[in-house]
């Protein structure tokens, strides 16, 4: 793909965070809530968006809008470069990342990993820092004590720890999709409930019990969906559903980095109410301690920037 030749000069932050919250959206109206604008403020940002990338980007159709390919092409590099941004604007001057060759050990989870990690990395790199991380499972056994004794700096999870000194904070909340292959001979434009629960599910559970929740929602519909496949992790969702009839519900901001490379469409799940949360935990006795405070504020902005 020939990219457009682009003046720099006429881009500003503003038209890029209009950009992503349309891919986001896939729709003007919800796009314009999301960043508190008025739609016809959103819409002559996009007139100017599709005169610096020379392409429409977004394409009217009955349900909103649809991305076009080169559209697709840019959304990845442009959410980069606005993660970046949020990232120089956190606070680090009590810790000098770029003198620092400390190792933080942190569980992120799947989500975490997929929503905050490469994100983080990218930061670092272009510090030039030193500062190491190391990924555990998520399935780690006694994260509560690792992070009393230092173990472990952080721990995301899609609900709080419970345990003396540990604090936890909502950092951010997702909606839910669900994902089938673009050619699925079933499901073409919409997803309705029906289909929704005649549809073969892979599922994957959180290890909290949230996984359940979709179900919990059916059987108080008199409803029950059919889950032949059940998986340890979410990152095998989309290459299993991508080449089956399978249907799978993730994250939207997971969706969202899978969708175009995989072959899949996605769909809002055609129930009410439907969001998974990821929390922050950490102990309270290293409050005060500068490292640790550098990387739960760099965590919550990465996970905050939607």
């Amino acid at each position: 793909m020939v990219d457009a030749v682009i003046n720099l000069r006429d881009i500003d932050l503003n038209l890029l965070t209009v950009f992503d919250a349309i891919m986001r959206e896939q729709n003007l109206t919800r796009a314009a809530d999301r960043l508190g604008m008025t739609q016809p403020s959103v819409s002559a940002a996009l007139n100017r968006l599709r005169q610096v990338f020379g392409d429409q980007l977004f394409v009217r159709t009955h349900r909103g809008v649809k991305a076009t390919p080169r559209a697709y092409h840019y959304a990845p590099q442009i959410r980069r470069i606005l993660d970046l941004v949020a990232l120089m604007m956190t606070d680090s001057e009590h810790f000098n990342i770029e003198a620092s060759n400390r190792r933080f050990r942190v569980v992120l989870g799947d989500y975490g990993e997929v929503i905050i990690l490469p994100s983080l990395l990218q930061f670092l790199e272009s510090a030039n820092s030193a500062v190491g991380i190391e990924v555990l499972s998520q399935h780690t056994v006694g994260c509560v004590d690792a992070l009393r004794e230092g173990t472990i700096d952080c721990v995301c999870s899609p609900e709080p720890l419970l345990g003396e000194g540990i604090k936890s904070e909502l950092i951010t909340e997702d909606r839910l999709v669900t994902l089938v292959r673009r050619d699925h001979p079933t499901v073409k434009g919409s997803l309705s409930l029906e289909q929704f629960v005649t549809l073969q599910h892979a599922i994957f559970d959180w290890f909290d019990r949230r996984g359940f929740l979709i179900d919990q929602k059916l059987r108080a519909l008199g409803l029950q969906r059919q889950c032949p496949v059940r998986l340890h992790t979410i990152f095998d969702m989309p290459r299993i559903v991508a080449t089956t009839n399978l249907a799978c519900t993730v994250p939207f901001r997971f969706a969202r980095q899978v969708e175009s490379f995989q072959s899949l469409k996605s769909f809002p799940v055609p129930l009410e109410g439907l969001t998974v949360g990821l929390y922050c935990n950490w102990h309270q006795r290293f409050d005060n301690d500068r490292g640790t405070s550098w990387l739960l504020e760099t965590i919550r902005n990465i996970a905050s920037f939607k």
